[in-house]
């Protein structure tokens, strides 16, 4: 896959978890199940399936009460959260090592980005840990949402960054190309290239 393609994916994958988070917040799902990885204290790592789900034998679970289950169960939302967000963050630090691995073929802004939202993705992952460990205190919890925000913009930026190629990789396949024609043709100074990166 592409970075380009990689860093799309990831940068949609934020905004769901940001979609997410809103139904944490909204649900004040961040005060219960306080410890991490495992959603129990007893160590089980998901809660009873009545939490999580409703209870079957109830017979007013019809399917919109499962849809509104599933949008207000404290144990539910926060479970999709905490998977929605370690995803994230994994995709977050593979875009780091993609822009490591690929910048002689990136644009500097493109691995300024690259780099930036994998820092972000993991630290706002960490930041998420700590806010749900510390029962969600409200500098905490407004500090995780202000890096929400950071990291979809620091997504929009990498998208947009990737889209060119580097100058160095353009000038070395000119200089290729014009090297057996029978006059010369001078190079510009800055030369950049629209769609797409090769990487």
């Amino acid at each position: 896959m592409k970075v380009r393609q990689l860093a799309m994916a990831t940068t949609g994958l934020t905004f769901v978890t940001v979609v997410s988070g809103a139904l944490v917040a909204g649900n004040d799902a961040g005060r219960a199940y306080n410890v991490f990885p495992h959603m129990m204290p007893d160590g089980q790592w998901l809660p009873p399936k009545e939490e999580l789900f409703g209870d079957p034998s109830n017979n007013n679970n019809n399917n919109n009460d499962r849809f509104k289950w599933m949008t207000h169960s404290t144990a539910y939302v926060q479970l999709q959260h905490r998977i929605l967000g370690m995803t994230t963050a994994t995709c977050g630090l593979g875009l780091a090592i993609a822009g490591f691995l690929y910048k002689k073929q990136l644009t500097p802004q493109a691995r300024i980005g690259l780099y930036t939202m994998g820092g972000i993705a993991v630290s706002q992952a960490s930041l998420g840990i700590v806010t749900l460990l510390s029962y969600v205190p409200l500098h905490l919890a407004a500090a995780h949402q202000l890096g929400s925000l950071a990291l979809l913009t620091s997504g929009l930026f990498t998208v947009h960054s990737l889209r060119y190629i580097s100058p160095r990789i353009l000038t070395k396949t000119a200089a290729v190309t014009t090297r057996n024609l029978p006059y010369h043709v001078p190079l510009p100074k800055n030369i950049l290239l629209h769609k797409h990166s090769p990487v």
